[in-house]
C-alpha cells in the first residue's frame, strides 16, 4: 500500500524565486518503488545523431538520460549514486539505486588506469548512461537495425550458429583483441567484426566491445600526436587523423587529445 504526500521544490538554484508543487509517493520497499518508478518512466529524447560512416543513428546524452530518470526516481524516494572503485588497475563504475535501507546495483568495468585522461573520459560518459539505462530500464540509442538486418552498406549480416556464438562470448579474449590492435586500420577491421555481431551477442559484450573500439582509437591518436616533434608535423597528423576517425569518435575528445599534444610542444 502506498501513501501519497505534496511537497514544494525550489526552482532556480533553490534561491527561492519560485516554488513548484510536486507529489511525492511513498512504498514498503525497494521493488515496489522501483517497479512504480519504472511504470512512469519514458525513453529519454534521442536529440543527438552519431555518424559512423555506414549508418546513423540517434542518441540521449548522459545528460538527456538524467534530466528524464532523476525527477521520476526521486518522486519515489529512490536515490541515484554512480561511485567508482579500482580493481586490479581497472575503473570500475557502480550504479545504485537506493531505497531506504535497500538497494540494487550494477558494476561496469570502464577501463584501464593507464590510459590517456581524454579516452577515459569518453568511456566513463559512456559507462555511465549505459548502466544507468540498463539499471532502470529506458532505452537512450535508436535500434538502428534488427537482428538480421544489416546497416546501410555493410551487405548482409553474417549468421552465426547459437555454438558459435558461444563461443565468442569471452570477454578477457575479445578486449585482448581488440586492445592488440597494431593500428587504426585494424580497428576498424575489428569494428566491422563487432558490428557483424549485434543480435548474437548479448547487448552488453556488444555494446561494450564499441565502447572499448573507440577508447583504443583515441589511444592510438594519442600515440600519433605525442610522437610529433614540432607544431607544423602536429598540425599534418590532426588531419590525417580527422579524416582516419571521422565519425567514428567524438570530434571534441580528438581535439582534446591534440590540445594536449600541443601544449606538450609549446613547453
Amino acid at each position: 500500500m502506498t501513501a501519497k504526500h505534496d511537497t514544494f521544490t525550489p526552482v532556480d538554484g533553490g534561491k527561492g524565486q519560485k516554488m513548484t508543487k510536486h507529489e511525492t509517493v511513498t512504498h514498503e520497499n525497494l521493488y515496489a518503488a522501483l517497479a512504480a518508478a519504472q511504470g512512469e518512466l519514458r525513453n529519454p529524447e534521442k536529440s543527438k545523431k552519431a555518424d559512423t560512416g555506414k549508418y546513423q543513428y540517434n542518441y540521449a546524452d548522459i545528460g538527456d538520460v538524467l534530466e528524464t530518470v532523476l525527477p521520476v526516481l526521486s518522486r519515489h524516494g529512490l536515490a541515484l549514486t554512480q561511485p567508482t572503485v579500482i580493481r586490479d588497475n581497472t575503473i570500475v563504475l557502480i550504479t545504485r539505486v537506493s531505497f531506504k535501507d535497500e538497494s540494487i546495483e550494477s558494476e561496469y568495468p570502464v577501463c584501464s588506469l593507464n590510459g590517456n585522461h581524454q579516452a577515459m573520459g569518453a568511456a566513463m560518459t559512456y559507462a555511465r548512461r549505459y548502466a544507468l539505462t540498463s539499471l532502470v530500464g529506458v532505452a537512450a540509442v535508436d535500434d538502428t537495425d534488427g537482428k538480421d538486418a544489416a546497416p546501410v552498406g555493410e551487405g548482409p549480416r553474417e549468421k552465426m550458429s547459437a555454438n558459435q556464438a558461444k563461443e565468442e562470448l569471452n570477454w578477457a579474449a575479445i578486449q585482448s583483441k581488440i586492445d592488440n590492435a597494431k593500428d587504426l586500420a585494424t580497428l576498424d577491421k575489428q569494428a566491422e567484426w563487432i558490428e557483424k555481431r549485434r543480435g548474437y551477442w548479448p547487448d552488453t559484450y556488444y555494446w561494450k566491445a564499441k565502447e572499448r573500439i573507440t577508447f583504443n582509437r583515441l589511444e592510438k591518436a594519442t600515440e600519433r600526436l605525442d610522437a610529433c616533434k614540432d607544431i607544423d608535423e602536429l598540425a599534418n597528423e590532426f588531419a590525417d587523423l580527422e579524416a582516419a576517425l571521422d565519425g567514428k569518435v567524438q570530434y571534441e575528445e580528438l581535439a582534446g587529445i591534440y590540445k594536449a599534444a600541443e601544449r606538450k610542444l609549446e613547453q
